[in-house]
Parts: structure tokens; C-alpha cells; sequence
């Protein structure tokens, strides 16, 4: 189910054979994607706090660029700070 997009990526909701959830964002290949890709991947597993969502994998096979992070059903912290939550039965998770 897709519950985000922006203008260089997709974020759906994906059920994992363990039963939990994740939130699979999925960048179009551009050169700015790789650069965005790297840097999301730097920046997330460089930091541990409780409020930073988990990045659980990431996939660059056949130039497709794929992040999973653990699935936050409360929506995306941008969200709330933004009053956009008027729907939070989509459960967004990313802005971008």
C-alpha cells in the first residue's frame, strides 16, 4: 500500500513474513537519488535515539534503490509538526 511519495520517491507499507510491518521507500534512479540514497543511509545509521526511525535494510541491486525502515503506524514526525495529520488512516511516514 503506498502511503507516501515525493518528487524522488515512494514509500509503501510492506508486511514482512515475521508479521511486522516496514516502510519501504523506493527512490527513481537519478544521480541525485544515488547522492540522496548514500547520505539517508549514512545519516540514519550513524545516529540511535528512540525518536529515529530504524533503518532494517537497503538494496541497490539492478539500479534499484531501496530503503526499509521500520513502519511507524502514529505517521511521520514532519507530519505532525506541519498539521497535515488530518488523515492519519494513510499512516505517512516520509515527506521526500
Amino acid at each position: 500500500m503506498l502511503i507516501g511519495k515525493g518528487g524522488t520517491s515512494q514509500v509503501f507499507k510492506a508486511r514482512l513474513d515475521d508479521g511486522t510491518f516496514s516502510a519501504i521507500k523506493i527512490l527513481k534512479p537519478s544521480v541525485d537519488a544515488i547522492h540522496e540514497f548514500i547520505t539517508e543511509i549514512e545519516i540514519v545509521t550513524s545516529l540511535q535515539h528512540e525518536n529515529i526511525v530504524a533503518l532494517r535494510g537497503f538494496s541497490f541491486e539492478n539500479c534499484n534503490l531501496v530503503l526499509a525502515y521500520d513502519y511507524m503506524p502514529q505517521g511521520s514526525l514532519d507530519k505532525a509538526l506541519h498539521g497535515k495529520l488530518q488523515d492519519v488512516t494513510n499512516n505517512y511516514l516520509f515527506s521526500h
